[in-house]
């Protein structure tokens, strides 16, 4: 789930990020979670995570976020 603006958090100066999406992200830590970076390189041990992501029944159209879950999924 992308969060709120940085502007109106404590940290008024700081920037958003945005380099990869959730569906990116999910990827991202089951390669890990298979002992692998974001390079494909092998790494020492493999950490646990528990992920999970979000859906907003109300997007409209609901067809494009029921497709981004599928992704998530």
């Amino acid at each position: 789930m992308t969060g709120d603006h940085p502007k109106l958090g404590d940290h008024p100066d700081a920037k958003p990020v945005f380099d990869i999406d959730s569906i990116q992200l999910i990827k991202v830590v089951k390669e890990l979670e298979n002992g692998f970076s974001m390079a494909g390189k092998k790494i020492d041990g493999a950490p646990k995570f528990l992920v999970g992501g979000v859906v907003n029944p109300f997007f409209e159209p609901f067809e494009l976020e029921l497709i981004k879950l599928e992704k998530r999924i």
